[in-house]
């Protein structure tokens, strides 16, 4: 995790990006809409974040889990909806790299704090496709 740290902040360390809170599970499986109210629960990872983490993570989770695309697709898929959603949260598209690398490592560390809790006895598709996904992109530079 120190190196993936290491390594985006070497590459955006002088960028300037917006913060806010966050839900932190912002997810279609933790909400619910009845007649004219939207619900939305576990909030234990609400938090000041980088504007725009949300709807990463939203869109993220719902292409891993509902279409069973791996991280790498994932990602993929869903950098070709962010650069229009970001702007109607007012959050520069420009940002959007910085973003995946910090909600990419957002994952990590949850995945880290599972692990190390006993909460996760291995490593899941998602905790390994975002570390693969961190050492090829070290790698290249």
């Amino acid at each position: 995790l120190t190196k993936a740290v290491d390594w985006i902040e070497r590459r955006h360390g002088h960028d300037v990006i917006a913060f806010g809170a966050w839900h932190g599970d912002f997810t279609p499986w933790n909400m619910a809409r009845l007649a004219d109210t939207t619900y939305l629960w576990d909030w234990e990872r609400a938090a000041p974040a980088p504007a725009g983490l949300d709807l990463l993570h939203f869109l993220f989770q719902s292409v891993c889990r509902f279409q069973g695309q791996a991280p790498a697709a994932a990602v993929e898929i869903c950098s070709q909806r962010t650069p229009a959603l970001l702007s109607v949260l007012d959050v520069p598209p420009a940002t959007e790299p910085a973003l995946w690398l910090l909600y990419r490592l957002e994952l990590l560390f949850r995945y880290d704090e599972a692990r190390m809790t006993g909460v996760l006895a291995r490593p899941s598709k998602i905790h390994e496709g975002i570390l693969e996904m961190f050492a090829r992109d070290m790698e290249d530079g």
